[in-house]
């Protein structure tokens, strides 16, 4: 990319003007996977217009330093619902934490990159049977509030075998019947993705 493509992506006029907005790019970025349910279309899309950003902040003499401070995820295997809904709570925590401080590119899509491994890791205990009907209610990006899970599943603590199948069997007004619906649909579309890029 050379000088006058770059200032397509990044309009400044000198050195110091394009990294201030190049760290306003990558703020927005961050703070728009912040707020949002992962899902691997909408990463590598904007992943990529990012790219000519980066690329763009390179062309005009921008260094960035690639040091990364991302920790894997460890992916255990669960008994319990609350464990599994505690331990992916924490990690997502972890993870946003991770993003919020990603100072790079390539950085930001490691995290996303666990973000959907972790959520896909956790989505495959509450797996169940779906049908058009709940493609066409049900909102993939939107997820329940924590309290009603937690609150939900405390109720459920005495039950013996808390699985996906029970999750199931349960009135379809209930929020883990809802979540666990929804978990499912984003299984299956993220089945079709590829991973980020």
């Amino acid at each position: 990319m050379n000088r006058e493509e770059a200032l397509i992506y990044l309009p400044v006029d000198d050195e110091n003007d394009a990294q201030d907005l190049y760290e306003e790019k990558l703020f927005e970025l961050k703070q728009f996977f912040l707020n949002r349910f992962p899902m691997t279309k909408v990463i590598n899309a904007r992943l990529s217009k990012f790219g000519k950003i980066e690329e763009a902040y390179r062309a005009l003499g921008g260094d960035i330093s690639e040091f990364s401070n991302v920790v894997p995820v460890n992916y255990p295997a669960f008994d319990s619902m609350h464990d599994l809904y505690s331990w992916y709570n924490r990690e997502k925590n972890v993870l946003r934490l991770q993003l919020s401080s990603a100072g790079f590119l390539s950085e930001v899509a490691r995290v996303l990159n666990d973000y959907i491994l972790t959520t896909r890791h956790y989505a495959t205990y509450w797996k169940g049977p779906v049908n058009e009907i709940d493609e066409a209610e049900i909102k993939l990006g939107i997820e329940p509030n924590p309290m009603d899970i937690q609150s939900a599943l405390n109720a459920l603590s005495d039950q013996e075998k808390l699985n996906s199948e029970y999750i199931f069997s349960l009135p379809d007004k209930n929020c883990l019947k809802s979540e666990a619906k929804r978990l499912s649909l984003w299984l299956n579309f993220e089945s079709d993705e590829q991973s980020i890029r």
